[in-house]
C-alpha cells in the first residue's frame, strides 16, 4: 500500500474519532505529520481507572493498514508505574491485534481494523478487575483480596498521577519531575497570553524522526521500516522474567537507543482542565470513600502481586489526605484562571484584541435568532459589565416540566484563545441536577461543533432542559443526582422532587 494510501486511511480515521460523541477517546496530531498521533483515553466509571487522564503515542507504518500501528503508553509515572498487567511501566502494551502478545485465532490485526478499534481495544483494559489480565490469573475473582488490593492502588495512583499531578504541573503548581534517565518530562514554557503551554518530553519509541512527506509523495528516508520494528518488538518481549525480585536486584536502567524525546506537543492540557471541572466531584467522593477502607490509610503500603518487579510494577503508600488537600488547590487555580479571564477579556476589548469584536457582534446576532423562535428553550443573553468574554445567560424553564417556572442563571467565560482553548461554564442557580456539579455548579455539555458559539449555546440549553436524559455514565458530574435519576422508579421520583424543589427554592429567592 502506497505512503499517499495510507495517510488518507490515517486522516479519515482521525476525522471520524474526532467526530463522534465518545467522550471518553480522544486524538490529535501534529499538522506537519499525521503518522504520528497522540492519544487520550479517560478512565471507565467504575473502574479503579475512573475519570483518569490516560496518554499514549501511536506510530503508523507506511504500509498500514496492512501492518498495524506501534503504541507506546506515555502515562507511566516517567517509566515507573505499571498502570495494568498489560501496559508497563516503560510504555509496552500488550494486544494480540498489536502482536505484542499471541493471541488466539482471529485476534490478530487485520485491514478491517483501525485506530478507533485499537483504542478501545486498549481502554478494554481498563476493566474493573485489572488483575484478571496478568496470563495465569485469569480466573482471579474481583472481589478476591489479591484483586480488590490490586485494583485499589490503581485507584490511588490514578487519582495522585493521572489527575491531580498533571494538573498540578499544567497549572504550575509542582515542578516537573526527573524521569529514571534523570531528563525532565514536561517542561513549561511562558506563552504571549501568559499562560503555560506545556511541552512535553515523552520517551518514544521511534528510532527515527518526524517522516514528512516530500512534495512528490515520496517518504524520507529515516522512516522506520518494518525489521525496525520487529526488532524493537523482539527486543521487548523478552523483557526481564515475571518473578518476584529485591530491591537490591534492581539494576538502573539505561535509555534505550531507540527513545526519542519530544518537548513541544502537548494537545489534551485545555481538556484536562474542563474535565477536572466535570469530575471534581467525582474524584473528592472516590477519595472520601477510598480514605475509610481497610488497607487504604494514610502511610500503608501497597500490596505487590507476584506478577510484579521493581522495573515493572506499582509501589507506593496510600496518601488519600494529602490527595484531598492537592485536589483542592488545583480546583482553586483552575478557578482562579478562570477568573483572570474576565480581566483579560477587559483588557482585550480595550486594547482592541484577539475576538473581542466578533464575540460582541455575536452577541447582537443571538438575540436576532431568539426573536426569529431558532431556539428550543426560552433565554436572553447578556454581557456582564459589556464584557465580550463574559456572557449571562437567563434560563426559563420550559411549561410542563420538572423546570417549569425555574428562572436559571448561567454564566459563560471565554478565553482569549477561543476557539483554540474552550469556554468554562457555570450554573449559578442552585439546581439538583445530574448535569451540573454540586461544587461552582459546572455543567458537563458537549457542543456538536466546538468552534462555534452558536453550536455551544444549544449544547448547554439541551444539557439543562433535557426533561427524559439517555444514559451516558461519562456525564454523570454529579454522584448523587444521577444515582437517583438512574436507580430505579423509585429513585427517579425522589430526583426529580429534589429537581422541583431547587427550583422553588431558585424561584423564592429570585
Amino acid at each position: 500500500m502506497s505512503t499517499k494510501t495510507s495517510i488518507i486511511r490515517i486522516t479519515k480515521e482521525i476525522a471520524e474519532i474526532q467526530r463522534n460523541t465518545d467522550l471518553s477517546i480522544n486524538v490529535a496530531f501534529r499538522d506537519e505529520n499525521v503518522k504520528h498521533v497522540r492519544a487520550l483515553i479517560i478512565g471507565p466509571p467504575d473502574s479503579p481507572y475512573e475519570f483518569g487522564f490516560f496518554e499514549f503515542n501511536l506510530q503508523f507504518p507506511s504500509d498500514y493498514p496492512t501492518k498495524s500501528p506501534y503504541v507506546r503508553a506515555i502515562t507511566t509515572n516517567n517509566g515507573r508505574t505499571r498502570f495494568n498487567p498489560n501496559i508497563y511501566a516503560d510504555g509496552k502494551v500488550c494486544l494480540s491485534i498489536l502482536g505484542t502478545w499471541p493471541g488466539e485465532a482471529g485476534e490478530s490485526w487485520s485491514t478491517a481494523q483501525g485506530l478507533e478499534s485499537v483504542l478501545v481495544s486498549v481502554q478494554s483494559l481498563m476493566s474493573c478487575n485489572p488483575y484478571e489480565n496478568e496470563p495465569g490469573f485469569e480466573s482471579e475473582s474481583a472481589d478476591s483480596d489479591a484483586a480488590l488490593a490490586y485494583a485499589a492502588k490503581i485507584r490511588h495512583e490514578t487519582l495522585r498521577l493521572t489527575v491531580i499531578e498533571r494538573l498540578e504541573i499544567i497549572m504550575g503548581l509542582r515542578e516537573p519531575p526527573e524521569d529514571e534517565f534523570g531528563e525532565l518530562h514536561l517542561l513549561r514554557e511562558p506563552m504571549k497570553n501568559g499562560h503555560h503551554h506545556m511541552a512535553v518530553n515523552l520517551l518514544n519509541t521511534n528510532d527515527y524522526d518526524d517522516d514528512v512527506d516530500d512534495d512528490d509523495g515520496a517518504e524520507s528516508d529515516d522512516s522506520p521500516t518494518e525489521e525496525d520494528l520487529k526488532k524493537i518488538f523482539q527486543q521487548e518481549q523478552k523483557g526481564p522474567p515475571i518473578k518476584k525480585q529485591k530491591i537490591t536486584d534492581y539494576k538502573p536502567l539505561t535509555r534505550p537507543s531507540h527513545y526519542q524525546t519530544d518537548i513541544s506537543f502537548d494537545p489534551f492540557a485545555d481538556l484536562f482542565k474542563r474535565r477536572f471541572l466535570w469530575y471534581y466531584d467525582v474524584y473528592l467522593k472516590a477519595i472520601e470513600a477510598a480514605s475509610c477502607e481497610k488497607g487504604q490509610r494514610d502511610g500503608t503500603k501497597f500490596q505487590n502481586p507476584d506478577f510484579e518487579y521493581p522495573s515493572n510494577g506499582m509501589r507506593g503508600t496510600y496518601g488519600y489526605s494529602s490527595l484531598k488537600q492537592r485536589l483542592a488547590s488545583v480546583r482553586k487555580a483552575v478557578d482562579n484562571e478562570t477568573d483572570s479571564w474576565e480581566r483579560k477579556g477587559l483588557q482585550a476589548k480595550k486594547d482592541r484584541q484577539g475576538n473581542s469584536y466578533d464575540l460582541l457582534n455575536l452577541v447582537d446576532q443571538i438575540r436576532q435568532r431568539i426573536k426569529a423562535g431558532e431556539f428550543a428553550s426560552s433565554f436572553d443573553v447578556e454581557l456582564v459589565d459589556e464584557n465580550p468574554f463574559v456572557w449571562h445567560l437567563t434560563v426559563f424553564g420550559p411549561c410542563s416540566t420538572d423546570l417549569d417556572g425555574a428562572v436559571i442563571s448561567v454564566f459563560i467565560r471565554f478565553p482569549q484563545t477561543f476557539p483554540d482553548d474552550q469556554p468554562r461554564v457555570n450554573v449559578h442557580t442552585a439546581l439538583f441536577h445530574h448535569r451540573v456539579s454540586p461544587t461552582n455548579g459546572v455543567l458537563c455539555y458537549t457542543p456538536n461543533k466546538p468552534d462555534e458559539v452558536v453550536s455551544h449555546i444549544h449544547a448547554i440549553l439541551n444539557a439543562i432542559v433535557d426533561d427524559d436524559p439517555s444514559y451516558d455514565p461519562r456525564t454523570l458530574v454529579n454522584p448523587e443526582a444521577a444515582a437517583l435519576l438512574w436507580g430505579g422508579e423509585d429513585k427517579k421520583k425522589i430526583y426529580r422532587r429534589k429537581l422541583r424543589r431547587s427550583v422553588q427554592e431558585s424561584m423564592e429567592k429570585a
